[in-house]
């Protein structure tokens, strides 16, 4: 078993027993405090677009996703620049490939190869 701290409250806990596991995800008290457990599917990885202007829409990026074989598992996030809401151009979801054939491979494609058509600014 293995605990690793995440953020305020929140913790990732792998576990070795199927038993324990099951026993954690129903749930449990320590003291008043009730601690509440949920599944993370090993086969989920997170998606993220670095550099993206505003004015690529989710839709295009959930579009080429489901081309690739990618279900998306979670709403688009955009990661924003500290104490703003300002969107810094990276955007993030989580998703799992439908096929268990060539993950591997198929992880390593979908980083290099989903282009989006950029709009160029050009000054005479």
């Amino acid at each position: 078993m293995a605990c690793r701290y995440t953020r305020e409250n929140k913790y990732e806990v792998t576990m070795t027993n199927a038993m324990g596991k099951r026993r954690l995800l129903d749930g449990f008290k320590i003291g008043t405090t009730t601690v509440l457990a949920n599944k993370l599917d090993p086969d989920e990885l997170v998606v993220s677009f670095l550099g993206l202007p505003a004015y690529i829409m989710d839709k295009e990026i959930l579009d080429k996703l489901h081309g690739r074989g990618v279900s998306v598992v979670s709403m688009i996030k955009r990661r924003m620049w500290p104490g703003t809401n300002i969107a810094d151009g990276t955007r993030y979801l989580k998703g799992h490939y439908a096929s268990e054939c060539h993950k591997a491979v198929k992880r390593c494609e979908l980083c290099h190869k989903i282009v989006f058509a950029m709009k160029v600014n050009r000054r005479a």
